[in-house]
């Protein structure tokens, strides 16, 4: 497909030309944008909606083994050149079906970081080992769509369009579904946050009783959490949301807000979206980060969340 520029698709090529280049200069020839970005990217192609990205999923393929030290080199680049502080390097646990017991879920399918500039959305940069490990993204079959580019030459201007489960049809038609339930058995504490948020954003305010049904009937009788700040990130995500009232309300129903707070599952199961609208205060024009606070604020105790809201919003939009 043949993508054409538009003035905000210009401003997104500008911000990402220098980190093409040194792309480029480490010998990755393509690079793959993915998950909710992708479609920001193709809604703007194909229906001139607005690119309002909170973040920007990239992923590379090393297609051999990739490891710690190829991030580290690409983010001595980024930190030569000012482009952006950088985070934590984060490995990619992924869910491989492929693979038997504890090791499907224990899967490392490559690494990653964050970067973060003012007045810029975050990007998640990943380098992966290949291929067969970008298929393993995502939960629904809509976050399963890359856009496949290349690091020399116009922005976007050849870009493929890698859909294998017609999750762009599905996003249209407001049609989740979920593809990857191996990658929900790897933490469902989690993943309810990722399917909750899914759906909202695909306009589905309620969790379908057949997707509900299968959840419930996968879930471990104790369920654990295999990576706390990454479940406060996703709490914090949820907080910031257009419907985060609603999104709150489908996590008590799958009993998935027991983890952060057994005492906000409780609340939280009695009421409804409204009048969670009504009892938690809102501060108008805030940034999403700022109400994520105000509303962590009103919700619960935990002073993490604080400390965390940074490398979800960045520093500047949480002040």
């Amino acid at each position: 497909m043949i993508v054409q520029t538009s003035p905000e698709l210009r401003r997104l090529s500008v911000w990402l030309a220098p980190l093409r280049r040194i792309l480029a200069g480490h010998g990755y020839r393509h690079f793959y944008i993915g998950g909710s970005s992708a479609r920001e990217i193709l809604d703007h192609v194909f229906l001139a909606t607005p690119i309002v990205l909170r973040d920007l999923d990239v992923y590379l393929l090393k297609n051999g083994t990739a490891g710690p030290d190829d991030v580290a080199r690409l983010c001595a680049d980024i930190r030569r050149e000012g482009l952006a502080e950088i985070g934590p390097l984060r490995e990619k646990r992924r869910a491989n079906p492929a693979l038997v017991g504890r090791a499907r879920y224990e899967y490392l399918a490559g690494y990653g970081v964050h970067l973060t500039a003012p007045e810029r959305p975050i990007l998640s940069l990943g380098v992966l080992h290949g291929p067969g490990d970008l298929a393993l993204n995502g939960l629904f079959s809509f976050d399963t769509i890359f856009l496949a580019t290349t690091t020399a030459g116009p922005f976007l201007h050849r870009a493929e369009l890698i859909d294998p489960h017609d999750g762009y049809l599905a996003w249209r038609t407001r049609s989740p579904r979920i593809v990857h339930w191996h990658e929900v058995e790897r933490c469902f504490a989690r993943h309810a946050f990722r399917i909750v948020r899914s759906l909202a954003k695909s306009s589905s305010l309620r969790v379908p009783e057949h997707l509900a049904r299968e959840y419930r009937r996968r879930r471990p009788a104790v369920v654990t959490v295999d990576d706390p700040v990454e479940l406060r990130r996703d709490f914090l995500k949820v907080l910031g949301d257009e419907h985060w009232a609603d999104e709150l309300v489908m996590l008590a129903s799958l009993e998935a807000l027991t983890p952060v707070s057994p005492r906000l599952q409780a609340a939280v199961a009695t009421t409804t979206a409204a009048e969670l609208r009504r009892a938690v205060p809102a501060r108008p024009g805030g940034s999403p980060g700022e109400r994520a606070l105000l509303r962590a604020g009103a919700l619960c105790d935990d002073l993490s969340l604080a400390e965390t809201a940074g490398s979800v919003y960045g520093a500047s939009r949480c002040a």
